[in-house]
């Protein structure tokens, strides 16, 4: 929890600087900052919800079985009313009754990782969408280029949540399924070589130079993609992992080099949206882990 309330301290500083015509600013389709907040205490409400129930032994109640994004659009529209004042109490009343209950959490309840989960789930659900906070804000301000570098960032923080390799064994990551669709590793392989190759693009838009023709040819996206996490099994999973958090370096770093001026159209636009490529690949790997686990339980 102390990793929790750190994180909640930065997106306080974060919001308290802001106004709230910036708060109630959507960047496009996507939430504003104070449908975030919403957001961040409906799920720790479930989490209020759950633990009673964890602390006695007994399964809690199922959520709802509808499609994620579904049921996370319903439960912000259930408090449309709340103002950015409303939305920050509503925020400290429910962290509130969580730490309340997550004080009773014995060494002994943490051997059911379920309650790991919970709690991971606090500061690492969070501290994604302190990015999309960022994001939104940097949107209602004109930020362009800082909005879409806090978009990439929430998708990644995604992605690494997913992983928690913290607490995942290595056979998790290099697992197939038996259609022989990629491992985990091998999604991460694939997300560093197309960081490395918009970083190239973003490079190119910034030197005022056209930027690179896709390298493969029509209808060969598939065959290339195949081809360039083929040519990289050699890899070790920290080679991987210093890999994908360098690529990413290196596009942050390009598309930092940005004007103003040269983000306004095509092609630069089109590649500002580049962070959806990792939400992609998120579904793939919460994919894998999913399968993993029931191929370990079926042993």
């Amino acid at each position: 929890m102390n990793r929790a309330r750190a994180v909640r301290q930065l997106m306080l500083a974060e919001i308290s600087a802001a106004a709230p015509a910036e708060m109630n600013q959507r960047p496009g389709s996507r939430w504003c900052a104070r449908e975030v907040l919403i957001h961040i205490g409906n799920w720790e409400e479930e989490g209020v919800r759950w633990l009673p129930y964890m602390l006695k032994g007994a399964q809690p109640p199922q959520r709802e079985q509808k499609p994620i994004d579904e049921l996370n659009a319903e439960k912000i529209a259930g408090y449309a009313d709340l103002d950015v004042a409303g939305a920050v109490a509503y925020l400290g009343r429910i962290r509130a009754q969580l730490e309340e209950l997550a004080a009773q959490i014995t060494d002994e309840h943490l051997q059911n990782p379920a309650f790991l989960g919970t709690l991971l789930m606090c500061a690492d659900h969070e501290l994604g969408h302190l990015h999309q906070v960022r994001e939104a804000l940097a949107a209602a301000r004109g930020q362009v280029i800082e909005a879409a570098l806090e978009n990439l960032r929430y998708h990644r923080q995604r992605v690494l949540t997913r992983l928690n390799l913290e607490f995942r064994p290595v056979d998790s990551i290099t697992w197939r399924p038996p259609d022989g669709k990629w491992t985990v590793k091998e999604n991460l392989i694939h997300l560093a070589v197309w960081d490395r190759f918009a970083a190239g693009v973003f490079a190119a838009i910034a030197e005022g130079r056209p930027i690179p023709a896709m390298p493969f040819p029509e209808g060969g996206l598939d065959e290339w993609n195949r081809a360039q996490v083929s040519a990289r099994s050699w890899m070790s999973l920290a080679d991987v992992l210093s890999e994908f958090g360098a690529a990413r370096e290196a596009l942050e770093l390009q598309m930092r080099r940005l004007a103003p001026e040269q983000v306004a159209g095509s092609p630069a636009k089109d590649w500002l949206s580049y962070g959806e490529h990792d939400k992609e690949h998120m579904m793939k790997i919460m994919d894998r882990l999913a399968g993993w686990r029931q191929a370990a339980q079926a042993k």
